[in-house]
């Protein structure tokens, strides 16, 4: 541990040499955050007007002058870098939160897997993230008079809470297929009380619950999404929920216990174990039967098919049970995802499937690909 460090996931703790730093200001405090999560130095104005936007440029200054001496007192001296017109932190001799959240994160995507799939690797990693979490991005705090401030941290914070769910979502998807499904209901009941309405918390947990012996458990867990979703919503849950309801009061969903064999063979430092968990489910696809007809309708006229709709109501589950019906059929299915943050990358879907068909074409087919690709 840095002898400076930050921790923003919950309410505001500073530390120095493993004690609390005490200042008089919140201001203080809101420029170790901005200074810390932007990474960068700003200019004197900017943060001037940031954080005292209801006071002339020179009474600004002023106060911006009396933080920066609070916070070097306060610091002894060191990791707060303030030049004539230019203030910044020393971040590379401290620790922060944030920041070690989101290498966490990046670093299961250097495990040779999808974004949205888990290895045994995953594991220590996700877990690690989740810890980092004591709240919300800097719980409690804000800054009244200044809007600017307080919506760029209210930003912040809706940004790191998806990053959060996903890290969740991930780790649960992780531990359910092992010997560890008690250990993941805690972060399954984490991840839904991020957002009540989310059905693929409200299905996760009910699984667990299922699996783990706790069939009372579970049905109870279907009545209070039943109830959410009419209370703020007006709705009914989807039927892929509902079945999976029917399937555990019927006592045709298990619990499962992993194969002792599988189990003494997850180590993180064995290459076979980096292979992701089978994307199968317990029950069939239901409630799409329409939809999947005209799917196979539309195929079969040569038509162009788009699968579109609110996320979570199953569009990869149809896409995924129709490409199996076409694979079935004798067709070649090729598969490309997009990811969030790959705007930037033109045609990148389109260079994914192309890339898939040559990895099963002969050399001409691939050397065509390569020059295919270079033009």
């Amino acid at each position: 541990m840095s002898p400076f460090s930050v921790a923003l996931l919950g309410p505001p703790h500073l530390e120095l040499d493993g004690a609390p730093i005490e200042v008089d200001t919140r201001k203080a405090v809101a420029l170790v955050a901005y200074l810390a999560v932007t990474a960068r130095t700003h200019r004197r104005d900017s943060l001037a007007v940031l954080l005292w936007p209801d006071q002339d440029q020179a009474h600004a200054r002023g106060a911006l002058r009396r933080t920066i001496s609070v916070l070097r007192k306060a610091l002894g001296g060191g990791w707060l870098r303030a030049e004539r017109e230019d203030v910044g932190l020393d971040r590379d001799a401290m620790w922060f939160d944030v920041e070690r959240f989101r290498e966490l994160m990046a670093e299961g995507a250097r495990h040779g897997h999808g974004a949205d799939e888990v290895c045994p690797r995953c594991v220590p990693i996700l877990e690690e993230a989740v810890s980092l979490h004591r709240g919300d991005f800097m719980e409690g705090f804000s800054l009244r008079d200044s809007e600017d401030f307080d919506d760029w941290q209210l930003r912040q914070a809706e940004s790191l809470r998806r990053d959060r769910g996903l890290a969740l979502e991930r780790l649960v998807q992780a531990l359910r297929p092992g010997s560890r499904k008690d250990e993941a209901i805690p972060h399954a009941e984490t991840w839904l009380a991020l957002d009540p309405l989310h059905e693929p918390a409200h299905r996760a947990l009910m699984l667990l619950y299922a699996e783990t012996g706790q069939r009372a458990a579970a049905v109870r867990q279907y009545r209070e999404c039943v109830r959410i979703l009419d209370a703020e919503l007006g709705v009914q849950p989807l039927e892929e929920t509902t079945e999976l309801y029917r399937a555990i009061s019927e006592s045709r969903l298990l619990p499962r216990s992993p194969p002792a064999s599988a189990a003494s063979a997850a180590r993180p430092d064995d290459a076979r174990s980096a292979v992701p968990p089978a994307r199968g489910r317990e029950y069939p696809l239901v409630g799409r039967a329409a939809e999947l007809a005209a799917m196979q309708w539309a195929y079969e006229a040569g038509q162009l098919i788009v699968v579109e709709g609110e996320p979570g109501i199953g569009k990869t589950r149809l896409a995924r049970e129709f490409a199996a019906w076409t694979g079935r059929a004798g067709a070649r299915v090729l598969e490309a995802r997009c990811y969030e943050g790959e705007e930037a990358l033109a045609f990148g879907p389109f260079v994914q499937g192309v890339r898939a068909a040559a990895a099963g074409a002969g050399r001409r087919g691939r050397d065509a690909v390569r020059a295919l690709l270079r033009g």
